[in-house]
């Protein structure tokens, strides 16, 4: 059908590269869980007796198990140093480093397939709820409509490229998705981790502590145009600010990147 065949070129490895890191990824898997079959059928018949032990002891033991790994996990000593993060801790002042290391995370992403994006959590509507192939979740505006130009404080929208949205016979499951702010958009706000995100990852609004880490968009072949904006333009000057940012109602100064 036209459209899908549009990345098959002769300079484009295509679906060979997905095919080879998809393969490689498979066998490691097998591996592993040929190792834990071997494992288990070793636990159900120890010493090589023939009655096995019922499940339900079997799992009693792994949950003993894995709650020891917890416990040992969050009660060694917090890393004083981390390789290829020092400098970042150096600039960021009173940073927990038991956050850091102890903390949980909360990842607020637009990319499919997300189950936070299927299962209506990122975008608070419960009524939307589909998977990739029948569709049926919210999925966001058309890039190319604008339909949201010009509301001032209006809530950061939720995007795809309609480029990316093939009607081909097997359908493409991954998308990347994203938050669109533009050089010519006033101030939009938005919500992490929102009302249902808390509910659904078990957090209160008093346990909310930590980093905030934005990943940054990539334009085709790193050629962006004009009405792109990263962090290359933000300045805490008003006057020369591309991007103004504010968290909790203060004003962020300066962004590590």
């Amino acid at each position: 059908r036209p459209g899908c065949d549009r990345d098959r070129k002769s300079n484009h490895p295509g679906w060979k590269e997905h095919y080879f890191k998809g393969a490689m990824i498979a066998h490691f898997l097998l591996d592993v869980l040929e190792e834990a079959l071997i494992t288990l059928d070793t636990m159900k018949h120890p010493n090589g007796q023939q009655l096995p032990l019922r499940s339900s002891i079997l799992l009693e033991r792994m949950e003993r198990k894995r709650q020891s790994d917890i416990r040992n996990a969050t009660s060694t000593p917090v890393p004083t140093s981390y390789e290829g993060l020092n400098d970042t801790i150096t600039q960021v002042q009173k940073l927990s480093l038991t956050t850091l290391f102890r903390g949980n995370t909360i990842c607020h992403t637009a990319l499919l397939p997300a189950q936070t994006r299927f299962l209506g959590i990122l975008t608070e509507s419960p009524n939307m709820i589909g998977n990739a192939v029948d569709g049926g979740y919210n999925i966001g505006l058309n890039k190319a409509l604008n339909i949201y130009e010009g509301e001032e404080n209006a809530e950061l929208p939720l995007a795809y490229e309609p480029s990316d949205r093939t009607k081909c016979p097997n359908p493409k499951v991954d998308h990347k998705d994203f938050f669109h702010i533009r050089d010519v958009d006033g101030w939009l706000h938005t919500t992490v981790p929102n009302k249902a995100e808390m509910k659904a990852y078990g957090r209160q609004p008093q346990q909310l502590q930590g980093i905030i880490l934005l990943c940054l968009g990539r334009c085709p072949w790193d050629k962006c145009t004009d009405d792109i904006v990263g962090f290359g333009h933000f300045t805490s000057k008003h006057g020369n600010a591309k991007i103004e940012m504010m968290v909790n109602g203060l004003e962020v100064k300066n962004v590590i990147s």
